[in-house]
């Protein structure tokens, strides 16, 4: 069933970080210790990277699946949980990134010379222009924002009116939409290969300490499990975002329009199914009063 994906991929995420922690506690160079010279420790980059793409965001990515759909939250109230952990998984994203340069300045390792590191520029750029995208056009608008600051909000006369009013807003983000969602799977995506990458290139350096030649102990073993897990988890999270929009154009399918503008169960329709339309409309509704009132007329319900 699609509603216990969501909780398959926190099971999933939870045993990926029992399995990362006995890893860190394995390595030759243990948890966060500075190494030689006093360089920042390596382990820092894993650490940010896997909160931010095994932790942060698939629960961002099945925000509106498993926070709307299912545990009744409103959509205001998910499109606030999928932009804050997408803030604060940049955020993390970044810090990775200064602490895997810090590390190869310290030991004179040219930076961006494997395919982890070519994949890693390629998610940051995806992951940035999404960010900006995402809390420019979908959370606020900054342009009404700063012509109301200069008491210019109130003129909806071209052309500021086309542009910033709600019907500008609305248009905006029905046509960027689509784009949205598929840049921001896309930067999930290669953010989730570009991790498994990172541990397969982390392997290449490390031996069993007991014999280098052996090939199943702990140090090159967890890795391993750890890519598989994070496969599981990414599959979840798209899963579940799956399903939702899958119902979603299903409910719409089912009804007919009738003459007083409402819809009508389909023909030879279940109990299960008369009850879960009253549902999606009772949802609907609850969308357009509490979620949608400062942009009228913009049917957001499929926007991720």
């Amino acid at each position: 069933s699609a509603s216990a994906l969501p909780l398959l991929q926190r099971v999933a995420t939870a045993a990926f970080f029992i399995a990362f922690l006995a890893w860190l506690d394995v390595l030759p160079i243990p948890w966060f210790e500075r190494e030689a010279d006093g360089v920042v420790s390596f382990n820092y980059h894993p650490l940010c990277m896997t909160l931010a793409f095994v932790a942060l965001m698939p629960e961002a990515v099945i925000a509106y699946a498993d926070g709307e759909e299912r545990r009744g939250m409103s959509h205001a109230d998910a499109k606030r949980v999928h932009t804050a952990l997408h803030v604060v998984a940049t955020t993390l994203m970044v810090m990775g990134l200064m602490a895997i340069f810090a590390n190869h300045r310290g030991h004179d390792i040219p930076p961006l010379y494997s395919a982890h590191s070519w994949m890693g520029v390629i998610t940051t750029a995806l992951v940035c222009c999404q960010a900006f995208l995402g809390v420019t056009v979908f959370f606020f608008n900054p342009m009404r924002a700063f012509l109301n600051l200069r008491g210019l909000g109130g003129d909806s006369s071209p052309p500021f009116g086309d542009v910033v009013g709600d019907g500008g807003v609305a248009a905006a983000r029905a046509r960027l939409a689509p784009y949205h969602r598929f840049f921001g799977a896309a930067a999930f995506l290669t953010g989730t290969f570009t991790c498994v990458s990172g541990l397969v290139e982390k392997q290449a350096f490390l031996k069993c300490p007991i014999d280098p030649t052996y090939k199943f102990c702990a140090v090159l073993a967890l890795p391993n499990a750890m890519a598989v897990l994070l496969l599981v988890v990414a599959a979840c999270a798209f899963g579940a975002t799956y399903a939702r929009r899958r119902e979603k154009r299903g409910d719409a399918s089912r009804r007919r329009p009738l003459e007083d503008g409402g819809f009508s169960s389909p023909h030879g329709a279940t109990e299960e199914d008369t009850l879960e339309d009253a549902r999606s409309a009772l949802m609907s509704a609850r969308r357009r009063t509490r979620g949608n009132d400062e942009y009228p007329g913009y049917d957001d319900s499929l926007e991720y």
